[in-house]
């Protein structure tokens, strides 16, 4: 079976998240050197070029219509939420409390 490029990606993480959603409709995903040096960018800051993700030349034709329709279409991933904003006025308010505290400790002092 040959192995025919799929997707170039940016990160070796983005593949994973491929190769999670090609399993749901049974098809084989391998990305390059998923445990190789390009993970070492999460520990020592080094940046690989171009990671890879690859599938057999019979399943290529379904992988590519598959996440083509995913991103054209614009469906929801099953089990993926959506981003959560932080709510900064928790930051703010924590702020408020400290300096009104020392406020409070300098006055009272």
């Amino acid at each position: 079976m040959k192995k025919v490029i799929l997707r170039e990606l940016s990160h070796p993480f983005e593949g994973e998240m491929l190769k999670d959603m090609l399993k749901g409709i049974d098809v084989k995903s391998w990305v390059a050197d998923e445990n190789g040096p390009q993970n070492m960018e999460t520990y020592l800051g080094i940046k690989k070029e171009k990671t890879y993700i690859f599938v057999n030349e019979e399943d290529f034709e379904a992988a590519d219509s598959f996440l083509s329709a995913q991103i054209k279409e614009d469906i929801p991933l099953e089990g993926v939420l959506p981003p959560v904003r932080f709510p900064y006025w928790i930051i703010i308010g924590f702020t408020m409390m400290i300096l009104i505290g020392f406020l409070a400790q300098e006055i009272w002092s």
